[in-house]
């Protein structure tokens, strides 16, 4: 993110993250209506704590093989986002 935003905004995203990682996976109970809950589900925080759960035999949903493909595809799509900063980067 530092590439594309002013160094000096690291703070602000930094308490932002703060607070969406905890409500991306779901963690913080939140009236949900059905929108929210979909929203989470398509986040990655969701899915590493399926994973997380899963390794520690609690609650979890047993779509193992879900969480880890989305896990996957997510960081490829941030691993090509961080490759496309850094070469936008280069060339200014």
């Amino acid at each position: 993110m530092g590439y594309l935003l002013d160094p000096n905004s690291a703070d602000s995203i930094l308490t932002l993250s703060l607070i969406l990682v905890p409500v991306a996976c779901g963690s913080i109970p939140l009236l949900r209506p059905q929108i929210v809950q979909d929203l989470i589900a398509f986040s990655p925080f969701y899915h590493y704590r399926q994973l997380v759960l899963s390794a520690v035999n609690l609650n979890y949903d047993n779509q193992l093989f879900l969480h880890l493909l989305w896990l996957l595809w997510a960081c490829a799509a941030f691993g090509l986002f961080a490759a496309w900063s850094y070469q936008r980067d280069r060339t200014v």
